[in-house]
């Protein structure tokens, strides 16, 4: 189904607001605009990358859904967690998770992608500093896949998991020690 054609003249305007690089003027234009329907808008799967991890560190519920799609068929893993689908779910999630109060901090490493013209597949490492003087470590691998849709690209699936230690690739030690996969 294509966009309506108001949508093509709603995406311009927001894209020259967003451009002047104005934060006060933005934030001002977003609240006050009642055809608003997108605040913002990820060029490339990378800015929504930055993005998503900006919110996580900020705790920012508003900023991190607007990473998502808003859409049914999302789907979200968090480390031992359960997998979540909807973005309601996974709004839920994200509250409970910045409603803990624990700080985080993000340094992600060893980016590695694949992508078209519609979909952007992340996997990359998360070490993660956290508790109340970020002094916990730990260290999370990540999938996060994007989807280019007509108002940018938008994360629709983000699996987490513990890093485990790392593969002894010249021996069998991953099948000794019981993995499937």
């Amino acid at each position: 189904m294509a966009p309506p054609p108001w949508l093509a003249i709603e995406v311009r305007v927001i894209r020259l607001v967003l451009k002047a690089n104005l934060p006060n003027i933005t934030r001002l234009f977003i609240k006050r605009c009642p055809f608003m329907s997108v605040p913002v808008l990820f060029d490339t799967p990378d800015e929504a990358e930055r993005a998503f991890y900006t919110a996580f560190e900020q705790a920012d519920l508003e900023a991190m859904m607007q990473v998502w799609e808003d859409d049914d068929d999302v789907v979200c893993i968090h480390p031992m967690g359960a997998c979540l689908k909807g973005v309601e779910a996974v709004g839920q999630s994200w509250q409970e998770i910045f409603d803990s109060g624990s700080p985080m901090r993000f340094e992600v490493t060893q980016r590695r992608f694949t992508r078209n013209e519609t979909i952007s597949v992340h996997c990359v490492t998360e070490h993660i500093a956290h508790g109340p003087r970020l002094e916990g470590r730990s260290t999370v691998i990540a999938t996060n896949v994007y989807k280019k849709t007509p108002f940018g690209w938008r994360m629709i699936v983000h699996h987490a998991s513990p890093a485990g230690e790392e593969p002894d690739t010249q021996s069998d030690t991953l099948v000794r020690a019981g993995r499937l996969h």
